[in-house]
């Protein structure tokens, strides 16, 4: 049985503060990439990539 949501975390959020401005494709890229792949494995799980400070609620059917 394949999740119904799946949310990465804390990819890039315990770099420095500023880095994310000189390296973006290490800060930001690794959240779309889980999403790339979790289609490819799992095409029913719900996949949502939170920027930072971002939120989601995810309720029960």
């Amino acid at each position: 049985m394949a999740a119904a949501w799946a949310v990465p975390i804390h990819f890039g959020t315990f770099w420095p503060v500023g880095c994310e401005r000189v390296r973006p494709d290490r800060f930001f890229g690794p959240g779309a990439d889980f999403a790339r792949h979790a289609e490819a494995v799992s095409p029913g799980t719900r996949v949502r990539v939170l920027r930072p400070g971002e939120s989601v609620e995810v309720r029960r059917p």
